[in-house]
């Protein structure tokens, strides 16, 4: 499943919620083909603040260069908007590997 992963340092004051709400949003408009979607944030000690926000797609024909840099930029402009003043973030888009597989546990 297509998903989105938002790293953070705990120093650092965040509504993931927002942030990932944001992503999802920029995402889905963005690319009309986005039809599972899975969110989830982490955060860890570091020795200095940062925000890392990693996309991980399906390869699919349409997402090529010029795709992959609006949407970074989109996203960049989002995260300028909600990430508090002077926040280093990283951004990234990847593309899952054919060998990825998903699922739920059950009781059986």
């Amino acid at each position: 499943m297509e998903h989105i992963e938002l790293k953070y340092c705990v120093e650092i004051d965040l509504d993931t919620d927002l942030i990932l709400s944001g992503a999802e949003s920029i995402l889905k408009e963005h690319d009309n083909t986005v039809l599972q979607l899975s969110s989830r944030s982490y955060h860890y000690d570091t020795l200095s603040p940062h925000v890392f926000i990693q996309l991980a797609l399906s390869k699919k024909q349409h997402r090529q260069e010029n795709y992959m840099n609006d949407l970074i930029n989109k996203l960049k402009l989002h995260l300028m908007k909600v990430l508090p003043q002077d926040i280093p973030f990283s951004i990234e888009i990847r593309f899952l590997s054919p060998y990825y597989a998903s699922g739920k546990s059950t009781d059986s």
